[in-house]
């Protein structure tokens, strides 16, 4: 029995010491089996796939293993009933605060081409009730939306305007167009202080929708604009402490493309 014990307790040591291996190999295989996302990875962080492991030495002679995860087109969570209401209902919000789907068209056109202050707002709000509705409040004694968000598809239709939209929106509203992510600091920014308080609330909100989504693909979505919306976490030491803290958690428990994403948020966030 102890001799057993000694072997699972050495094969549990060589899979710890071939782990940085096996991301390396996974890197590889993902040009091949996923290369929108290898190309992501090469636009926003090329040392993240150039990293050097000492014990590489027989990588070639290995076969690629391991199922790659595509990114969805497309958020998915379960539908109801309500999916299938409000279809064709004017851009103004129904009495009850019920977001339609003719208001997040008019949010979306809005932050696409001119947005503003009570846009920003507007999707900001949205996005926090379409959080709430996959799960209750942490703890906190937070205010409630002024917007219900209710079905899947409507959920799906506010998390993705915000995901798409949302972070260039709020670079055009501050002036700083352009791909100068570098040098890109929000808090520098004349008209920071009237979106500041609305884009810290969707930052807070983001990280607990991360938390409360089980599915990798979406994880995976959601880390994405997570990427891009860095400076706006580092805006406030707060916000750049609590991303790290999830990134931490998912780089530690996610499945390996959100890992993989969660590590590039990491290294972006201590540079």
């Amino acid at each position: 029995e102890d001799e057993v014990k000694d072997e699972d307790e050495n094969e549990e040591g060589d899979e710890k010491a071939t782990g940085a291996k096996h991301q390396k190999k996974y890197l590889k295989s993902l040009k091949k089996k996923d290369p929108e996302f290898y190309k992501f990875l090469q636009e926003e962080d090329k040392e993240l796939l150039n990293f050097d492991e000492s014990s590489d030495e027989d990588d070639k002679s290995e076969d690629e293993e391991g199922a790659v995860h595509e990114l969805p087109d497309k958020l998915e969570v379960a539908s109801d009933e309500s999916d299938y209401e409000d279809e064709d209902d004017e851009a103004k919000p129904s009495k009850s605060g019920k977001v339609n789907q003719a208001q997040v068209s008019e949010w979306t056109s809005a932050l696409e081409k001119s947005p503003g202050q009570s846009t920003i707002i507007n999707v900001v709000e949205a996005f926090r009730a379409a959080v709430s509705a996959v799960g209750s409040d942490e703890g906190g004694e937070e205010a409630p939306s002024k917007y219900k968000v209710e079905g899947g598809t409507m959920f799906n239709s506010v998390v993705r305007m915000c995901v798409v939209n949302l972070q260039p929106a709020l670079k055009k509203f501050l002036k700083q167009d352009g791909d100068n992510e570098g040098g890109f600091k929000p808090e520098k920014c004349k008209k920071w202080k009237k979106v500041e308080k609305y884009v810290r609330i969707y930052l807070s909100q983001l990280c607990i929708l991360l938390g409360r989504i089980s599915e990798p693909e979406v994880a995976a979505v959601l880390l994405k604009h997570v990427h891009q919306m860095i400076p706006f976490f580092q805006s406030y030491e707060k916000g750049e402490k609590q991303l790290l803290k999830k990134m931490i958690s998912c780089w530690c428990s996610g499945e390996e493309t959100v890992r993989i994403l969660a590590l590039m948020c990491i290294v972006k966030i201590v540079r």
